[in-house]
């Protein structure tokens, strides 16, 4: 509010100085005065959705972190960093099961790589296949592969989430909880540990498995 040329004190909005008659320019703010609210509201509305994208995120991983798991899964160790899945189909991979004194062993590796995978007793005592995943919390899951209401022996992930490829039935992959028909019939967790890099199932337990039927 001070004019540039006598450094009287001017009147706000002031084109011409009151004491040395001097033209004063206007500043662009004034002289233009819905630009900068306009600017304003469009920063606004830029930052308004980063912070609903962001707390929307938060939101989802906090649900994962918090979510109850399933009995099994609580006890289960701990084999990689959290994750976000993509929400795009990611199908089981067949891989080779190998007996380790007394145990079915897979290789950790390929379930970090591939995501899901699916394989079966090396020595065909239990015809059920079985697969393995890591849950967006990290968790190592291990289950017979089996839906028993509609008879699915496959399954594949989209986000948080494991899908029979038979049915339209899908369940949370920690908690297991149901989000269509066959409620109790999801892949049934089985105990596992990690020994190196080897997943290691008791074979005495995947073979007295039996049906819920």
């Amino acid at each position: 509010m001070i004019c540039p040329q006598c450094g009287s004190a001017r009147e706000e909005g002031a084109v011409v100085c009151g004491v040395c008659g001097s033209q004063i320019q206007a500043r662009r703010d004034e002289m233009h005065p819905h630009g900068a609210p306009k600017r304003n509201l469009r920063q606004w509305v830029v930052r308004s959705v980063v912070v609903v994208v962001v707390l929307g995120g938060v939101a989802i991983f906090a649900d994962q972190l918090l979510r109850t798991y399933h009995p099994v899964v609580a006890d289960q160790p701990v084999v990689a960093m959290t994750t976000v899945y993509p929400d795009t189909r990611i199908p089981s991979v067949p891989v080779t099961a190998v007996m380790e004194k007394g145990s079915i062993a897979i290789s950790l590796k390929d379930v970090k790589e591939h995501r899901l995978v699916r394989f079966f007793d090396p020595e065909g005592k239990q015809q059920i296949p079985l697969i393995a995943y890591i849950t967006p919390t990290g968790k190592l899951v291990t289950a017979m592969s089996t839906s028993e209401h509609c008879g699915s022996k496959d399954f594949y992930l989209q986000g948080n989430n494991i899908h029979c490829t038979n049915c339209a039935s899908y369940w949370n992959m920690s908690s297991f909880e149901a989000y269509a028909c066959c409620a109790r019939y999801y892949p049934d967790p089985i105990p596992s540990q990690v020994s190196g890099d080897q997943v290691l199932i008791d074979a005495a337990t995947v073979r007295t498995w039996g049906s819920r039927l």
